[in-house]
């Protein structure tokens, strides 16, 4: 039973070969069954008075059987058949959409009623009687028109392939092409699914296939219990004679099926990605999104903290690029030969706390490079502690002005006033702090490692997703076993492979120790906004391979801004659909070029993307890169690095090996959006056309 559960759930029989392949071996039951109660033991006769309920004993046996695997197919057929009329329902194009989906429909259920009476014929056992029997081959199997068995699986047939109906550009379509046009409006953007255009479409060809095996099983039987219903009159109408034409038609529909979808499905798109939460206030912080948080931030420090000489001199706008090398952080001016007032500074603590926060305008400090700043003459910044933000908001009380979103303050408020030193006002700066120094606490570096799945137990990648371990970037991988047909044993658990420990070694490294365990720009890169930047890609693999890693990759390119590029990157094996086994020793890392990325993913505004009204759409392209930033001033603070990262998981549901992974950025006109992952699924075309 298991392997059609996972034929609808995932992908398991799988194309025209497959299907032909299991409709012989119910003609070889039928003909097993025959030759069994020819040959075996005369039961007591039957209702009818003679003695042929061997034959029918034997047959019904036959069809108990494969009746609870019929079934599975039957219920999933009809779940399958509502999801169809729900994506027909969508298409609003000016065509006969709810005549198709009314004559589908009816004529998919006259079949299921067909196949449930033969399984009425199982369970009566020795109580059936010849009116039913008759009342069945006279309706359902002799009956050749729009209400018997045949006639409903040409009807679907001429439905769904129909040449009079096939032209997309037609006032009337069929409904594959319907289905097929609706998928090639959204472009290859499906999100939210967890299935592509491509195993939308694939799923579709298993269901009338389901209902082709639904209905050429009854036929079958039927005409096996029309025989024995002419034996028991002394007639000689022969199910040897109708099943071979049953079996041949059965052939040429599966085979017009499996060809008319291969083209439909090759038109559409292999790639799939997550969409927003139902619900913006949904979003949160490791699960739906995440963030490079504190790699470049707004901060304020006075002016002194800034001073190259411990004077006011100079000017916030002076500032560039400039180190906070003190040890102390200050709340005025230290008068050169006066003694020091414990008010005016404090020390910063092994943690990178100030000692008394009261003193010190900002809760964290700043390792690295500080520019862009602004003067504030009077600050009242409400800082926050332990979190991924300094400020919740920050007000210029001298200027009447607020910076960020002012509301009750969640953390703790100080007010810091202008004051003198010698000679000189020395007022308070708003500043980019660019932190990537080794010793900050910010996330400011990326893996490279390699995210691999268990090959050798033939386990192959299901699911990616960003994650953050020891502050430090990763894309991490969901793995399983994969079956014969592209199948995923969905009977074992499914791991998400556990991250490398690399923080320690990393530091050591950037110490410049000897002998290091990890290597800059081969195992982990640390970010400067100045420099690097990610590159839009998407790798898809050819037809006999699936993803066993993911990672990603750094290159040093020639380009006139931003040289430092990250890319995806993607391991792959051969893999035999027939045996199920990976093949060992064809491992292959999948490289985009890094150097034909030149245009610029424009974020005209740098609003946080969790409180966006609108729903974010795709907005990044292949030749295209992304940087960045810190969110704005006004609205944020500059407090949140953006974009974001969507760490919702990108998979197949239920599970199925993947094709290919990508790397793109959604946003909308005014939040700064989402990096996310592509998933690509496997080439279903290629495995239609394999199997025609």
């Amino acid at each position: 039973m298991n392997k059609y559960v996972d034929c609808f759930d995932g992908v398991s029989y799988n194309d025209a070969k497959d299907m032909f392949e299991t409709f012989t071996n119910i003609v070889n039951r039928v003909n097993q069954a025959k030759t069994q109660a020819e040959t075996g033991t005369q039961y007591d006769a039957n209702p009818w008075g003679d003695q042929t309920s061997a034959i029918l004993d034997a047959l019904i046996n036959k069809v108990d059987a494969i009746s609870s695997q019929l079934n599975v197919i039957n219920d999933l057929m009809n779940s399958r058949v509502g999801k169809i009329e729900k994506m027909i329902i969508e298409v609003t194009y000016g065509t006969q959409k709810d005549n198709l989906l009314r004559d589908f429909n009816k004529a998919s259920n006259r079949i299921q009623f067909a196949y449930e009476k033969l399984l009425t014929f199982a369970n009566a056992g020795k109580n059936i009687t010849k009116r039913r029997i008759k009342n069945f081959i006279e309706e359902d199997i002799e009956n050749l028109g729009t209400e018997g068995v045949e006639g409903n699986l040409a009807t679907i047939f001429d439905i769904i392939t129909s040449e009079n109906l096939i032209n997309v550009g037609s006032s009337e379509q069929s409904l594959l092409a319907l289905i097929t046009k609706k998928e090639l409006e959204k472009g290859g953007d499906v999100c939210g699914r967890h299935k592509s255009s491509q195993l939308i479409i694939y799923q579709f060809f298993l269901t009338v296939c389901s209902i082709e095996i639904l209905g050429a099983t009854t036929l079958a039987y039927g005409y096996a219990l029309n025989e024995i219903l002419q034996k028991s009159e002394n007639k000689t109408d022969l199910a040897s004679d109708e099943i071979p034409v049953i079996k041949e038609e059965f052939k040429k529909r599966v085979t017009a099926y499996s060809n008319k979808f291969a083209k439909s499905i090759e038109s559409v798109s292999r790639a799939f990605r997550n969409c927003d939460p139902v619900e913006s206030h949904m979003h949160i912080r490791d699960v739906t999104f995440t963030e490079m948080w504190g790699l470049t931030q707004s901060i304020v420090l006075s002016e002194f903290s800034l001073a190259s000489r411990r004077s006011c001199a100079g000017t916030c706008a002076n500032v560039h690029n400039k180190p906070n090398n003190f040890q102390f952080c200050y709340n005025k001016p230290m008068h050169g030969d006066r003694v020091y007032k414990t008010d005016t500074r404090a020390c910063w603590w092994w943690y990178n706390a100030p000692e008394k926060p009261e003193l010190c305008p900002t809760p964290r400090r700043c390792h690295g490079l500080m520019s862009d700043c602004i003067e504030i003459t009077n600050a009242k910044p409400c800082m926050l502690k332990n979190d991924t933000r300094r400020y919740q908001f920050i007000k210029d009380v001298s200027n009447d002005k607020s910076y960020g979103l002012e509301s009750e303050c969640k953390g703790y408020e100080a007010d810091f006033e202008w004051s003198k030193d010698d000679v000189y006002d020395c007022t308070f700066c708003l500043c980019t702090c660019d932190d990537n120094i080794y010793t900050s606490e910010s996330v400011h570096m990326i893996s490279l490692k390699l995210a691999r799945s268990d090959t050798a137990n033939n386990k192959v990648v299901v699911g990616v997703r960003f994650k953050l371990y020891e502050k430090i970037l990763h894309i991490q991988i969901k793995e399983n076993e994969i079956l014969d047909r592209h199948r995923i044993n969905n009977n074992k658990n499914i791991n998400w492979v556990e991250l490398p420990k690399m923080r320690k070694d990393i530091l050591r490294t950037r110490e410049r120790v000897m002998n290091p365990k990890v290597i800059e720009g081969r195992d982990f890169i640390v970010w400067d906004r100045f420099e690097y930047a990610f590159n839009f890609d998407e790798l898809i693999l050819p037809p006999e391979r699936v993803v066993t890693g993911v990672k990603f990759g750094y290159e040093l390119t020639n380009h006139s801004k931003y040289k430092h590029r990250v890319q995806i990157q993607i391991e792959s094996m051969e893999y035999n659909s027939k045996t199920g086994e990976l093949i060992q020793g064809t491992e292959e890392l999948m490289k985009p070029d890094p150097e034909n990325h030149n245009e610029q993913l424009v974020m005209e505004h740098l609003k946080i993307p969790q409180n966006a009204v609108t729903e974010t759409v795709l907005d990044s392209s292949e030749n295209g890169y992304g940087i960045l930033v810190h969110s704005e001033l006004e609205e944020d603070a500059g407090q949140t690095v953006l974009p974001l990262f969507d760490a919702q998981t990108v998979e197949v549901k239920p599970n199925a090996p993947l094709g290919g992974i990508g790397f793109h950025h959604r946003g909308t006109k005014f939040e700064a959006g989402f990096y996310g992952l592509t998933g690509h699924t496997v080439d279903y075309s290629a495995i239609l056309k394999a199997g025609s």
